[in-house]
């Protein structure tokens, strides 16, 4: 029970973690028809949002338009996933070392980005990319610089509160 009291947040973004590792598991267990049916869907919306006039353009401009954001969609979804686990990793590892917290993120997404690949290969409809394991490792990657230069921030922020409020100590 101790373990549980001392470890409560770690516990809690294990458990995060790996819903998180089943939620991408299972959209990459999805056939290739739908998954794509999920894209079409959010392209659509896209499309009805941000160009009212889509169904009067040329059917080659209207089909390359499509096909850009599609891909858009597609690879946004890839890294969001990614930097979500990514950050997932670095808050399970907040008390380590800042080689443990900043770098083992991004190996281990990379590692199960691969995985996931490997898995997709095995699913009707869809195939392995190592494309889509840099796609997804850039997510992990952004994230990473993400919280670095905020954590950067708020160090430099502290440190200058904490000289400034030393300055005013002394008189």
């Amino acid at each position: 029970m101790s373990f549980l009291k001392n470890n409560k947040r770690k516990v809690i973004v294990f458990i995060i973690g790996i819903f998180w590792m089943s939620v991408i598991f299972l959209f990459s267990s999805q056939n290739g028809d739908s998954s794509s049916g999920i894209s079409d869907k959010i392209v659509d919306t896209l499309i009805n949002i941000f160009v009212p006039k889509f169904d009067d353009m040329p059917q080659g401009e209207r089909s390359e338009l499509y096909s850009t954001l599609g891909l858009i969609v597609r690879k946004s979804a890839h890294m969001s996933e990614y930097a979500i686990l990514a950050g997932l990793v670095y808050l399970f590892f907040l008390e380590k070392s800042w080689w443990f917290r900043y770098f083992l993120p991004v190996s281990f997404v990379m590692f199960y980005a691969a995985t996931d690949e490997l898995h997709q290969t095995f699913v009707s409809g869809r195939n392995g990319s190592v494309i889509d394991v840099g796609v997804d490792t850039l997510g992990a990657v952004l994230i990473m610089t993400l919280i670095s230069i905020v954590h950067l921030i708020v160090k430099r922020k502290k440190k200058k509160k904490s000289c400034h409020s030393q300055k005013y100590e002394l008189f």
